[in-house]
């Protein structure tokens, strides 16, 4: 049960340490992976029984990595204009 939150957490962790946010379309890119592999693993899971011990970490690091992604778009859409930066506003 621990191991989807640490997936979570290593997933924002990632995103934390590149030097620039990726754009848009990544965004979608990784919300479809996260739902392609969802479904992929849970189907294999019902027709061969493998194992889903890889199945909770990457879709636990893929949500956290997207989650932190559209956190820090929604931050950066609410920052100022550059041309703004060092004026004094009313």
């Amino acid at each position: 049960m621990r191991i989807f939150p640490l997936g979570f957490f290593t997933g924002t962790l990632i995103l934390l340490a590149i030097p620039s946010l990726p754009e848009t379309p990544a965004l979608w890119q990784m919300a479809g992976g996260t739902l392609a592999l969802l479904l992929a693993g849970w189907g294999l899971l019902r027709w061969r029984g493998l194992p889903r011990a890889w199945l909770l970490p990457v879709a636990g690091l893929l949500l956290g990595a997207l989650y932190a992604l559209l956190t820090a778009t929604d931050v950066r859409n609410h920052w100022l204009p550059k041309a703004w930066e060092g004026k004094d506003m009313l």
